[in-house]
């Protein structure tokens, strides 16, 4: 089964496990179609995370996929160009691009079909089209001021001199040469090859930092991935500079709770509680390991989060939370192949179309990751030379006795550990499958303001305001509470969701 956020990608992920491909070969071919038809959210210009479980020994694998700053960068180089804060769009932003370097390590040690041959439909899109959705007509609307700052990036989104209509075929042939040219020459064409001389010749000639020497020293890691129990379950996700550790915190926090009626005003005030205490933590203390002051096993640790949650009240929003003591858009999907190996992976732009720059003639937007930096000197994530941000990228799997159970991811930056809270806790606690957990109302909590879906019960948003919650309502079906996918693993076979707020969908056989 695949649960991807665009049905080809499903669809060409589907494919690759009826040729007997592994869950990697076909997350490799979904991915790379989701680079097109998703383009404003994930792209090779991007980084990813990614989670595997090896159903032959029991493994499960965690691959951090993203890339470092320039090493030319630095909070004074930034304040040198004019920038109180980091900009959000253009070259200055820009990170070394790690998700290739992801695809290549995973499909390595785990893939069975050829390198080539997992390119050939985002080859056949990219290069033929395919047939644009509202979504992603919209996203285009929506940045059209940015894409006509660069003649490449115009080209490339707005090839009419507008943005594509719903239903009007999309062709991208530079991105097609940029696949063409991965699939025959592998990592090393994108790192140390001709498409990352072309990005760095690109970046250099709009005055931006990175350079192609950057592209060539990267290297991404396999690290451990971290979790935290929670009913009967191990909840895992990469650890630091992605944020997915806000997860098992915000579940650490609920610790021995009930979790109340999902849709309640009860459900959704813990939520945000739990939600705010953890980010807390997270806005403190997370950046690149490497960097860390704070130990994530501290961070983690069941009685420290135990002792937080006991700070929660039920009848009333906390007025502040602060750290505790211690001593944008995304794309995602899964797969499950037929032996039972299981892949989650998070991949992204970091904003729409990331830095809103194509990188000359190779067709890819690269990302703005960059933006997420501080340029607080004392801030523990702030710029400097050859670091990794903090990341919003969250890639999860909950096993229990040791294999998947469950197997989601979200898009939705900030949002994401919120969403996976909801729908994990709806399928743990509450027992509803994928696309009912999917399909509840959901909550996003966003600059202090708790956003509600226009599908609660309207003396939900009441109560909430009752107990102090500043409360805005979106939409019955909001694209800033994220686009979820799901694959739930059941004695009796496969169960998955994708998410009717976007263009997904879950698909095997």
């Amino acid at each position: 089964m695949v649960a991807s956020a665009h049905p080809l990608a499903s669809q060409a992920g589907v494919a690759v496990l009826r040729a007997g491909g592994s869950a990697v070969d076909a997350g490799l071919a979904v991915n790379t179609v989701l680079n097109v038809t998703q383009c404003p959210c994930c792209g090779l210009g991007g980084d990813g995370f990614f989670l595997y479980f090896e159903a032959a020994t029991g493994t499960l694998h965690a691959y951090n996929a993203s890339g470092r700053s320039p090493a030319a960068t630095g909070i004074d180089v930034i304040h040198a160009r004019g920038h109180s804060v980091m900009p959000t769009t253009g070259t200055l932003p820009i990170n070394v691009p790690g998700a290739v370097d992801g695809w290549a390590q995973l499909h390595a040690r785990f893939g069975r079909i050829p390198w080539r041959e997992l390119f050939q439909p985002a080859i056949g899109y990219a290069r033929d089209g395919f047939p644009v959705s509202d979504n992603l007509s919209g996203w285009i609307r929506g940045s059209e001021a940015t894409l006509r700052r660069w003649p490449s990036s115009t080209r490339a989104m707005l090839p009419d001199d507008r943005p594509p209509l719903p239903g009007e075929r999309l062709r991208q042939p530079d991105l097609a040469g940029s696949f063409e040219a991965l699939a025959s020459g592998g990592a090393e064409a994108f790192y140390r090859g001709d498409i990352g001389r072309e990005i760095g010749r690109a970046v250099q000639a709009d005055d931006g930092l990175l350079t192609a020497d950057d592209l060539a020293e990267h290297q991404g890691e396999w690290t451990r991935p971290v979790g935290i129990r929670y009913r009967g379950c191990l909840v895992t996700v990469h650890g630091p500079n992605s944020q997915g550790w806000a997860l098992p915190s915000m579940l650490g926090l609920v610790g021995d709770r009930a979790i109340p009626a999902p849709g309640s005003a009860d459900w959704v005030h813990l939520g945000v509680e739990v939600k705010r205490l953890a980010f807390a933590d997270r806005d403190a203390y997370n950046t690149d390991p490497a960097k860390m002051t704070a130990s994530l096993d501290r961070l983690l640790d069941p009685v420290y989060l135990r002792r937080r949650g006991e700070a929660i009240r039920m009848d009333h929003a906390a007025p502040a939370v602060s750290p505790g003591g211690l001593d944008g858009d995304t794309t995602d999907f899964c797969v499950v192949d037929g032996a039972g190996n299981a892949l989650s992976v998070i991949q992204s732009l970091y904003h729409g179309f990331g830095s809103g720059f194509v990188a000359g003639s190779t067709g890819l937007f690269l990302q703005n990751r960059g933006a997420y930096f501080s340029l607080d000197p004392t801030h523990v994530n702030r710029l400097e030379p050859r670091k990794r941000t903090a990341h919003t990228l969250v890639s999860a799997m909950v096993l229990r006795d040791g294999r998947p159970v469950i197997v989601p991811g979200s898009m939705g930056g900030d949002g994401q550990p919120q969403t996976l809270f909801q729908v994990v806790t709806a399928m743990l606690d509450h027992g509803l499958n994928p696309q009912e957990a999917i399909e509840l109302p959901r909550w996003v909590h966003d600059g202090g303001t708790v956003k509600l879906e226009g599908r609660f019960d309207p003396a939900v948003a009441e109560e909430l305001e009752r107990r102090g919650h500043r409360v805005e309502r979106l939409p019955e079906w909001a694209s800033v509470c994220g686009h979820c996918q799901i694959i739930q693993l059941t004695p009796d076979g496969l169960a998955g969701g994708a998410d009717p707020r976007g263009d997904g969908q879950a698909a095997g056989y």
